[in-house]
Order: C-alpha cells, then sequence, then structure tokens
C-alpha cells in the first residue's frame, strides 16, 4: 500500500506547486511549453530518487532545485547553439580570414 500512498503525495504536492514552479521555471526560459517540460521532468527526476533522499528533505525545495538547473542547463546550450552559429556566419562572410 505504500506505493498508492506516495502516489497520493505526489500528486499532491503536484497540485500544490505546479503553477508556482512553472512560473518560475518560465521567467528563465521565456517559454510556456518548454518551462512545463521541465516542471514535468523534475517531478519525475524526483520519483525515481525519492527513496534514498532523507526523510526531513524539503521535497519542494528539493524539486525546485531541479527545475532551475534544467532552465539554466537549457539557456547554456541555447547559448552555445547561438554562439556556434556566429562562428558559423563568420565564418562564411570572410572565408580564409582564420
Amino acid at each position: 500500500m505504500k506505493g498508492s500512498e506516495d502516489i497520493k503525495k505526489l500528486n499532491q504536492l503536484f497540485e500544490d506547486y505546479k503553477s508556482r514552479f512553472i512560473s518560475f521555471a518560465n521567467s528563465y526560459v521565456q517559454d510556456l511549453t518548454v518551462a512545463e517540460d521541465f516542471v514535468m521532468e523534475a517531478f519525475m527526476d524526483y520519483w525515481e530518487v525519492r527513496d534514498i533522499l532523507r526523510e526531513d528533505s524539503n521535497i519542494p525545495a528539493y524539486i525546485l532545485t531541479l527545475v532551475k538547473h534544467k532552465c539554466l542547463n537549457h539557456l547554456k546550450r541555447k547559448q552555445l547553439q547561438e554562439d556556434g552559429r556566429m562562428g558559423i556566419e563568420h565564418s562564411n562572410i570572410f572565408p580564409g580570414s582564420l
């Protein structure tokens, strides 16, 4: 029966924090769909490790930290992609300039 109790707790946690976490993520990524995906992923990531977390863990803070790291990693990848495109654009404008 512990499994069904865990699922009920997760559902309640999700309902209590989903909107706030999505707003938080969206403030970073400026894309609601991406923000929603990151929040869902963070809840799934929490679910996978819930049994190894300490009993006194602040679960909402843990999940929010996961969301934040997902957003920051996304922004870093996005910046690297943009920097890479800039490099390609400049190399096409000035062939042989390197």
